[in-house]
């Protein structure tokens, strides 16, 4: 069931790349350079990997066991967490 545990890190990378729209358009508004670009990349490269991921690895019928779902919900943080850092890399870069 490796592929029911990655279609759910690829759903989960969707919604963390459409939740960073809303600062993206709030940094378009306010004009920061910098961060439109980190913002952007950030969110095209967590869209990007999460439709891979979606795509590739289709949800089959079935369901998660609970040691699936454990090993879903540990890869699911550390991975939000990477992409979630990923606008802060990409500024870092930029701002020397």
């Amino acid at each position: 069931m490796q592929s029911l545990i990655l279609s759910t890190i690829g759903g989960l990378l969707l919604l963390l790349g459409a939740s960073m729209f809303l600062p993206l358009v709030i940094s378009l508004y306010f004009g920061n350079g910098g961060e439109i670009k980190a913002l952007a990349y950030s969110m095209f490269i967590t869209l990007a990997a999460g439709g891979v991921l979606k795509y590739f690895f289709r949800l089959n019928e079935g369901e998660l066991s609970i040691r699936e779902g454990f090993i879903a919900v540990v890869v699911g943080w550390v991975i939000c967490a990477f992409f979630g850092a990923l606008p802060y890399i990409f500024t870092s870069c930029e701002t020397g």
